[in-house]
């Protein structure tokens, strides 16, 4: 994981037998911000610890294999004002940068909104002002 807070637990299981197990579907699916739960009902038959293993892997990969992945982009909105004449630059620069426009007002300018993954604001920014002789200034809005 990204921020180093993986964890898992066995819960009673013999060591290493259920959390390492789901753990490793987890990372196995390249998935993050998850938690999966496995319940085992004992139905009167050791499993052993490669049972114990294989098991509690195997239910962990039948639900990851069967779920509905969301990604989610952290993202920040960045305001901007334009005259028409900058029309072309702004599209190309929200395009380039993954942004899109939430919100526009028209008038005898532009008054935008848009949104961008936080890793292209920057850079976005900056090329507005490059693209457009520094005509176009742009500032992310504080949440």
């Amino acid at each position: 994981m990204p921020d180093g807070r993986e964890r898992s637990y066995d819960d009673g299981e013999p060591g290493g037998t259920a959390g390492p197990p789901i753990l490793a579907r987890i990372v196995g699916h390249n998935l993050h911000e998850v938690v999966v739960v496995v319940t085992r009902y004992y139905g009167g038959t050791n499993l052993g610890t490669g049972g114990l293993i294989r098991a509690y892997g195997a239910a962990a990969s039948a639900v990851l294999e069967s779920a509905n992945v969301t990604v989610s982009v952290p993202t920040a909105r960045v305001r901007f004002r334009y005259d028409y004449g900058h029309s072309q630059a702004v599209d190309a620069a929200l395009a380039k940068h993954h942004g899109t426009l939430a919100s526009s007002e028209w008038t005898d300018h532009v008054n935008a909104i848009a949104n961008l993954p936080l890793g292209y604001v920057d850079n976005f920014i900056l090329d507005l002002s490059e693209t457009t002789s520094g005509q176009v200034t742009a500032e992310v809005i504080p949440s």
